[in-house]
């Protein structure tokens, strides 16, 4: 390489080897990765690239480039080897994963209070493979979009007051996904006092196919206009 005037040349500098960083470093950005909350969309946002970066001190730049590697080296080959799909930035989320979501909030035990407690949050991500973030923007919108509007229409339908809960046989006439909403259990005779659905039973129910769900390149389409 030539210098500035053009008479010699000048070796280039070396460039210095990139901080590796620790194995706790490492584990602890791993375990983030496969959480129940982050592994269908392993994409931190600015408040939790902040967070990991106070709790590793690694800085922004080390931060960014292990999730790019990691994704493709180890997270991908982890989901590959255990059958499960998955989402990369994408907002749509599939079909079954819909039906599911609408079967949980017209079930029976769900219906009246279509707010999934932390647990039941927790059980729907596992069976569904989505992230919290999709969850509470999905349910956020399709009370608005689904639950309000059936709700009112069965109401108006079947003369129900608002006061009263609906009965099962009617919320089994309510079509998710082109198939009836199954009712396995009655609305408790004390609202709120019985036991709640599961997800897992809701899936095995709703959408077994969830087993080998698919979560799709796009997945807020149903929460996001």
């Amino acid at each position: 390489i030539k210098n500035s005037s053009g008479t010699g040349t000048t070796q280039s500098k070396p460039k210095k080897p990139g901080n590796p960083l620790t194995p706790e470093t490492v584990d602890y950005l791993k375990a983030w990765m496969m959480s129940p909350e982050h592994i269908s969309h392993p994409y931190p946002n600015e408040e939790e690239k902040a967070k990991i970066l106070a709790d590793t001190g690694i800085n922004s730049k080390q931060l960014t480039t292990w999730f790019s590697n990691n994704r493709k080296r180890f997270w991908k080959p982890k989901m590959d080897e255990e059958g499960r799909t998955y989402t990369t930035l994408g907002n749509t989320l599939t079909p079954q994963v819909v039906s599911f979501l609408k079967a949980w909030m017209m079930h029976p035990s769900h219906v009246e209070h279509p707010y999934p407690t932390d647990d039941e949050k927790s059980a729907i991500m596992r069976a569904t493979g989505i992230d919290k973030k999709q969850l509470t923007t999905w349910f956020s919108n399709n009370r608005k979009r689904f639950w309000k509007p059936t709700i009112d229409t069965l109401r108006k339908e079947h003369g129900i007051p608002d006061t009263s809960p609906i009965p099962p046989e009617i919320l089994s006439q309510v079509t998710i996904g082109g198939a009836q909403h199954p009712t396995p259990i009655p609305v408790p005779e004390n609202p709120g006092g019985g036991q709640p659905a599961s997800a897992t039973g809701i899936a095995g129910e709703v959408a077994p196919e969830l087993n080998d769900i698919e979560v799709s390149e796009d997945i807020l389409e149903e929460a996001v206009d």
